[in-house]
């Protein structure tokens, strides 16, 4: 894949010690704090499949928004350049701000339906394992009007599977599958989306993404659970 450096290839920016993620537990850190963090550190380890997706569609972006950013870790290999988070929990937002030490991006909170934002903006949006927590369709559009013609939205998502899956996993995690599958299912069948977290299929995203002016160019089902979406925007038809 080509298109940038990732975590594995490029230094560490200056304020960013792995140290720091030992820290959280000692110093009384919520469930949420801890969560964002050990994200942070899933990202040293694996990699930055979004990025390396989204250089396939702009290859050296010039401005780059994370939606539902928690730490903003997505945003790392971007450093030298315009990006922005957002997210609607201050707390990761707190603790992206400490693990980036001095090279913190701006990290924002505001929601995913109404970005604080202007039209076309950002070449490339991201959007890792929030949309099921979101209004799809309105996040969707805002995503869409803030992404420049042309621009890369990456999205990861969870899929029906990753539920199923949890499912097994005991009677408490049954119980949250059952309502997300059952939300997810009105949903699907009559496209009215019901509040709360719902799952994703990649059919009828793409309906979504194609109605929102986005064109799918790559579906990534390594991971079947949690598949990642590329799409461009469409460019701007001329008016005659």
């Amino acid at each position: 894949m080509s298109g940038g450096n990732t975590p594995a290839s490029m230094p560490i920016p200056s304020g960013i010690e792995g140290a720091k993620l030992g820290t959280a537990t000692r110093t009384g850190k919520d469930e949420h704090a801890l969560y964002v963090r050990a994200e942070w550190s899933k990202f040293h380890r694996d990699g930055a499949p979004l990025q390396r997706f989204a250089a396939r569609v702009v290859a050296s972006p010039r401005s780059v928004l994370d939606v539902g950013c928690g730490a903003g870790q997505e945003l790392l290999p971007y450093l030298g350049t315009l990006c922005v988070g957002i997210d609607v929990r201050r707390t990761g937002l707190v603790e992206g701000r400490s693990l980036f030490g001095a090279r913190a991006p701006p990290l924002l909170v505001a929601t995913a339906e109404a970005l604080p934002f202007a039209s076309g903006a950002f070449e490339v949006v991201l959007c890792r394992i929030a949309l099921p927590y979101m209004d799809v369709h309105r996040a969707l559009d805002e995503m869409t009007r803030v992404l420049a013609p042309g621009g890369a939205l990456v999205l990861q998502i969870h899929h029906l599977r990753y539920y199923l899956r949890r499912g097994l996993e005991g009677p408490r995690e049954l119980i949250h599958a059952l309502r997300v599958i059952a939300r997810g299912a009105v949903f699907e069948l009559t496209g009215r989306q019901p509040r709360g977290e719902v799952f994703q299929l990649i059919g009828s995203l793409g309906r979504m993404l194609d109605a929102a002016g986005l064109a799918v160019i790559e579906i990534d089902e390594s991971d079947r659970t949690a598949p990642i979406v590329v799409a461009r925007r469409q460019l701007a038809r001329a008016s005659f």
